[in-house]
């Protein structure tokens, strides 16, 4: 008679659990991220997707942010003189 070997998964919930939390602590923060500078914040969801997240991540990085477009920039100031320079 021959014996059968079977190979179960090892991954029990605590395995789940640990990828979760792990999930969590990188979604939250890039969807802060997405909505401050006023792209959906939804789309820290897809930081979890591999490949993905490095598509968003350039494209957060180099594309123009809706929450800045409108903003007027600031200009330079000179600091006012010392009675010495004078």
């Amino acid at each position: 008679m021959e014996e059968t070997i079977v190979i179960e998964p090892a991954v029990g919930p605590f395995e789940w659990l640990v990828v979760l939390v792990m999930a969590l602590i990188m979604i939250i923060p890039f969807c802060r991220i997405f909505g401050r500078v006023g792209h959906p914040g939804w789309l820290g969801i897809l930081m979890a997707v591999p490949l993905i997240n490095l598509i968003l991540l350039y494209y957060l990085a180099f594309s123009d942010w809706p929450a800045y477009r409108n903003k007027p920039t600031v200009e330079p100031v000179e600091p006012p003189l010392s009675p010495k320079d004078k």
